[in-house]
């Protein structure tokens, strides 16, 4: 929501699963440059995790560089955890990317 292309202010109900526990939220886009750079915070936590992604081109594709602030979360421990598994997650979608982005995986007609 709302409907359409990605804009400032769009949202998404996200999940995905973990180590074997589902995780679910919502995240709305903060800052949006098409094809160059992008900021979603996570809205339903008590502290708001705010990540940006930074698309660069590199000679043969495409660099992307991810940033997380916890801006709420004070205790090292705990930003420290949250960092790990905001990482864990962030390659294992990444790993998913590429298993589809694979030739003969179906997925290069989808759109």
């Amino acid at each position: 929501s709302p409907p359409g292309p990605v804009r400032v202010g769009s949202t998404y109900h996200y999940a995905t699963e973990t180590r074997g526990k589902r995780t679910e939220s919502t995240m709305q886009v903060t800052w949006f440059e098409p094809d160059r750079f992008w900021v979603i915070e996570t809205t339903h936590l008590p502290s708001p995790i705010e990540t940006s992604f930074l698309f660069e081109p590199v000679t043969g594709g495409t660099r992307l560089t991810v940033q997380t602030h916890l801006p709420g979360i004070a205790p090292t421990i705990a930003r420290e955890m949250v960092r790990k598994q905001t990482e864990t997650t962030l390659r294992e979608q990444l790993q998913r990317i590429r298993e589809q982005l694979q030739p003969g995986s179906g997925a290069e007609g989808a759109a």
